[in-house]
């Protein structure tokens, strides 16, 4: 319960959803601001709710992002302008909280307006504030399939040689 600390949903679904994310000038916020600060969590104290979400599904899913004052180029995949369209995702969230994850992604499948379609990807991750893993990666594209079996890392402020890592992320497979 949400009094515990806790929101737990058993299933949710997104159905036919449209999302259009935009800035028009480079200095301009992103168009949802507004939302995003809504759901800013002001709380200093660290009482954040875990969340759990046994299965969400969504389907025939569009998503959109430009940045207005880019140029856009036909036929290429643009950081500046991406559109994805067939989005299908179903996934669980075992847990999602300040310091831990626990996320297993059991299909997701779109297109890009750039000819790149993506079948199928499937993922386990888990993490806490030390690292974490990665199991059963498997990325199927029309012309490429990608399978990475395990990936531990660890989050350190130094690589194993003791050089300093300024991502703070190390991996081995």
């Amino acid at each position: 319960s949400l009094a515990d600390g806790c929101i737990h949903i058993n299933n949710a679904q997104l159905l036919s959803a449209n999302v259009h994310l935009y800035k028009h000038r480079e200095n301009d916020d992103l168009n949802i601001k507004y939302l995003i600060d809504a759901f800013t969590d002001d709380d200093t104290t660290g009482n954040t709710p875990d969340i759990r979400v046994e299965t969400f599904i969504m389907r025939r899913g569009r998503a959109r992002y430009d940045k207005y004052y880019e140029p856009e180029e036909d036929g290429k995949f643009s950081k500046n302008h991406v559109e994805l369209s067939d989005i299908a995702m179903t996934v669980r969230i075992g847990l999602l909280s300040k310091d831990s994850t626990d996320i297993t992604l059991k299909h997701l499948s779109l297109r890009e307006k750039c000819g790149l379609h993506l079948r199928d990807l499937q993922f386990s991750m888990s993490s806490n504030g030390k690292g974490g893993t990665l199991e059963g990666m498997c990325l199927s594209t029309d012309n490429s399939e990608l399978t990475i079996p395990y990936v531990r890392y660890a989050i350190a402020a130094r690589d194993s040689t003791g050089k300093a890592n300024p991502c703070g992320i190390t991996a081995e497979a």
